[in-house]
């Protein structure tokens, strides 16, 4: 992700997260947040490049077309952005 402070938002939740700004050739990961704005188109390559991995995609509130791309694409949860930064350990909870 390229916003400074979504990352350092997620940093105080996730103190080990690594933060990357482009689909890896390899990925080691249990789960994988997703700032729709920037990298919606990404969401495929990652669940090819990790496919056990939980994908968290983060939007704006009211794209339900992008977040129905999301979720085609791959991604487990697709929440807006405001839903996703109130309580991001919830959002990777793998039941709800």
């Amino acid at each position: 992700m390229r916003d400074l402070l979504d990352a350092s938002q997620l940093q105080v939740v996730f103190p080990k997260i690594e933060i990357i700004n482009n689909a890896p050739g390899s990925v080691l990961a249990d789960f994988v947040i997703v700032n729709l704005e920037e990298f919606s188109d990404l969401i495929g390559e990652v669940r090819r490049l990790v496919p056990h991995a939980f994908i968290v995609g983060y939007g704006p509130h009211g794209e339900t077309e992008e977040a129905k791309k999301a979720a085609q694409a791959g991604a487990d949860r697709v929440l807006p952005r405001s839903r996703f930064f109130r309580d991001p350990l919830s959002a990777l909870a793998r039941t709800t």
